[in-house]
């Protein structure tokens, strides 16, 4: 029998019960006659996180549940302490283990009809549905419910969304037409969680290549520096080569003295003489 996590002392678990064709005036006595087992440890009876009323058979939580699951024997005995005993299993159910199944039929008439909706809902996806709780909006009725297999273990709810989805049964006509299923489902956590992974490989492959282009952005920049240093040495070896360069000598066996050439002045004319006898 699932039932919602973290109950707080005294919530109500379960009832369990048993029918004596001999009626006896004290009636039936219902206890817990083994230790509570859960998959990380075992309680003793005395310090059990679940009671049991031994008149009513009511099994409530003593404190918090926190385990995935709790499993323990009952027995009855009548008043000829005839006894029989049970098998119980109790799993706690997670948020993260249901689902919120959106209505638009009223508040009341989905509780009246809670019974056919586990069964069109368990019809549509082939799996064993059940509902928690139901909560009224102001404009639709929200069904807090989660799945199970055949095996009595819970089925992811993006499994029996899917499912739910795909399903062209009748029973998911029938869900839609006379409850008012809507047709938009709501993002599961596994979705939220899906799609912050994806953001966020996206974020890193945005930060990577920016990473990339400052790197090429410097390497870049180390490339057109050496450039104009070696750019730079060149130019001054190439003048202080032109400014070493040695100046011609003369021999001085091979020297001839040579006149200084002094610039010829042409003679004036002679003067004019008179022709008069």
């Amino acid at each position: 029998m699932p039932f919602k996590g973290h109950a707080s002392p005294g919530s109500h678990l379960a009832k369990v019960s048993a029918t004596d064709p001999d009626e006896e005036p004290e009636g039936l006595r219902y206890a817990i006659s083994s230790t509570i087992r859960t998959p990380k440890q075992s309680y003793t009876l005395s310090e059990s996180p679940i009671s049991i009323d031994s008149k009513t058979g009511e099994i409530a939580a003593s404190e918090p549940l926190r385990e995935s699951s709790y499993s323990f024997t009952v027995t009855v005995i009548d008043g000829a302490n005839h006894d029989d005993s049970a098998g119980v299993m109790i799993s706690v159910v997670t948020y993260s283990q249901q689902t919120e199944l959106l209505f638009d039929a009223p508040f009341e008439f989905i509780v009246r009809n809670e019974k056919n909706i586990v069964k069109l809902l368990s019809n549509a996806t082939s799996l064993t549905a059940m509902i928690d709780r139901c909560r009224q909006n102001l404009n639709y009725t929200v069904v807090l419910a989660h799945f199970l297999d055949d095996d009595g273990s819970f089925v992811e709810v993006d499994t029996a969304l899917r499912r739910l989805v795909l399903s062209n049964s009748t029973a998911r006509r029938e869900l839609r037409n006379a409850y008012g299923l809507r047709e938009k489902l709501p993002l599961t956590m596994s979705g939220v969680m899906a799609l912050e992974t994806v953001i966020l490989a996206v974020l890193i492959a945005v930060f990577i290549l920016l990473i990339l282009c400052i790197c090429l952005y410097c390497r870049q920049r180390r490339s057109y520096g050496r450039k104009l240093r070696q750019i730079a040495t060149q130019a001054v070896v190439h003048n202080v080569s032109l400014s070493r360069q040695p100046t011609q000598k003369v021999n001085p066996y091979y020297a001839t003295d040579v006149a200084p050439t002094t610039p010829r002045v042409m003679a004036p004319p002679p003067p004019l003489q008179s022709t008069e006898l």
